[in-house]
Protein backbone atom coordinates (compact mmCIF):
# COMPACT_ATOMS: atom_id res chain seq x y z
CA UNK A 1 0.00 0.00 0.00
CA UNK A 2 1.81 3.37 -1.44
CA UNK A 3 0.70 6.64 0.03
CA UNK A 4 -0.91 7.33 -3.61
CA UNK A 5 -2.97 4.63 -3.90
CA UNK A 6 -7.13 5.15 -3.67
CA UNK A 7 -6.89 2.01 -0.46
CA UNK A 8 -4.91 4.28 1.34
CA UNK A 9 -7.14 7.26 0.97
CA UNK A 10 -10.63 4.70 2.09
CA UNK A 11 -8.29 3.60 4.77
CA UNK A 12 -7.62 7.29 5.99
CA UNK A 13 -11.22 8.13 5.47
CA UNK A 14 -12.06 5.47 8.08
CA UNK A 15 -9.50 6.32 10.21
CA UNK A 16 -10.30 9.55 10.29
CA UNK A 17 -14.23 9.45 10.66
CA UNK A 18 -13.36 6.31 13.54
CA UNK A 19 -11.09 9.10 14.80
CA UNK A 20 -14.00 12.23 15.01
CA UNK A 21 -17.13 9.82 15.75
CA UNK A 22 -15.71 8.13 18.78
CA UNK A 23 -17.94 9.60 21.74
CA UNK A 24 -15.28 9.42 24.25
CA UNK A 25 -12.37 11.81 23.08
CA UNK A 26 -10.22 10.23 25.91
CA UNK A 27 -9.24 7.32 23.94
CA UNK A 28 -8.83 8.60 20.38
CA UNK A 29 -4.92 7.91 20.69
CA UNK A 30 -6.43 3.86 20.74
CA UNK A 31 -7.64 4.65 17.03
CA UNK A 32 -4.43 6.43 15.68
CA UNK A 33 -2.20 3.93 17.29
CA UNK A 34 -3.95 0.84 15.70
CA UNK A 35 -4.21 2.30 12.47
CA UNK A 36 -0.36 3.09 12.52
CA UNK A 37 0.05 -0.20 13.22
CA UNK A 38 -2.77 -1.58 10.92
CA UNK A 39 -0.72 0.17 7.94
CA UNK A 40 2.62 -0.34 8.73
CA UNK A 41 1.99 -4.16 8.67
CA UNK A 42 0.05 -3.96 5.58
CA UNK A 43 3.12 -1.86 3.69
CA UNK A 44 5.86 -4.18 4.77
CA UNK A 45 5.27 -7.56 3.14
CA UNK A 46 7.08 -10.48 4.02
CA UNK A 47 7.57 -14.14 2.97
CA UNK A 48 9.08 -17.15 4.74
CA UNK A 49 12.24 -18.60 2.86
CA UNK A 50 14.90 -21.86 3.69
CA UNK A 51 17.96 -19.08 2.52
CA UNK A 52 18.84 -16.60 4.20
CA UNK A 53 19.46 -12.97 2.53
CA UNK A 54 22.57 -11.27 3.34
CA UNK A 55 21.90 -7.92 1.64
CA UNK A 56 19.26 -4.81 2.53
CA UNK A 57 19.21 -4.30 -1.62
CA UNK A 58 15.34 -4.00 -2.08
CA UNK A 59 15.45 -5.14 -5.60
CA UNK A 60 16.43 -8.66 -4.23
CA UNK A 61 13.08 -9.50 -2.43
CA UNK A 62 10.64 -11.81 -4.75
CA UNK A 63 7.38 -10.09 -4.76
CA UNK A 64 5.89 -13.18 -6.17
CA UNK A 65 6.07 -14.99 -3.15
CA UNK A 66 4.10 -12.31 -0.98
CA UNK A 67 0.96 -14.23 0.21
CA UNK A 68 1.80 -17.49 -1.16
CA UNK A 69 1.89 -20.51 1.70
CA UNK A 70 5.92 -20.22 1.81
CA UNK A 71 7.46 -21.88 4.29
CA UNK A 72 10.57 -21.81 5.90
CA UNK A 73 12.79 -20.49 9.37
CA UNK A 74 13.84 -17.32 7.62
CA UNK A 75 11.18 -14.18 7.39
CA UNK A 76 12.37 -11.58 4.95
CA UNK A 77 11.09 -8.28 5.63
CA UNK A 78 10.60 -5.58 2.52
CA UNK A 79 10.13 -1.90 3.75
CA UNK A 80 9.26 0.51 0.59
CA UNK A 81 9.41 3.72 2.17
CA UNK A 82 13.53 2.89 2.03
CA UNK A 83 13.49 0.33 -0.44
CA UNK A 84 15.44 -2.18 2.04
CA UNK A 85 14.74 -5.69 3.44
CA UNK A 86 15.44 -7.36 6.48
CA UNK A 87 16.43 -10.63 6.97
CA UNK A 88 15.13 -12.66 10.24
CA UNK A 89 15.74 -15.73 11.94
CA UNK A 90 12.55 -17.42 13.39
CA UNK A 91 13.87 -18.46 16.79
CA UNK A 92 10.58 -19.72 18.67
CA UNK A 93 7.23 -20.11 17.84
CA UNK A 94 4.45 -19.84 19.95
CA UNK A 95 1.43 -20.77 18.52
CA UNK A 96 -1.02 -20.61 21.09
CA UNK A 97 0.22 -17.41 22.65
CA UNK A 98 0.70 -15.72 19.26
CA UNK A 99 4.23 -14.83 20.01
CA UNK A 100 7.39 -15.14 18.03
CA UNK A 101 11.08 -14.64 18.70
CA UNK A 102 13.04 -12.98 16.26
CA UNK A 103 17.11 -12.97 15.42
CA UNK A 104 17.93 -10.43 12.77
CA UNK A 105 20.45 -12.15 10.58
CA UNK A 106 21.80 -9.12 8.42
CA UNK A 107 23.33 -7.32 11.58
CA UNK A 108 25.74 -5.47 10.28
CA UNK A 109 23.27 -2.72 8.83
CA UNK A 110 23.48 -1.88 12.95
CA UNK A 111 26.94 -3.20 14.26
CA UNK A 112 27.97 -6.22 15.71
CA UNK A 113 25.66 -6.61 18.20
CA UNK A 114 22.29 -9.30 18.16
CA UNK A 115 19.27 -7.94 18.16
CA UNK A 116 16.17 -10.58 19.20
CA UNK A 117 12.60 -8.59 19.02
CA UNK A 118 9.42 -10.29 20.45
CA UNK A 119 6.71 -9.57 17.70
Amino acid sequence: MSLITGKFFIFLCILLLAYYLLPNKKYQWIILLSGSLFFYTYASPYYLTDHPIYSYEGSLFDHSKVGKGTKGCYMIIYYALANTIFCYSIEQFDREMGVMAIKMISKEYFGSGTVIDYV
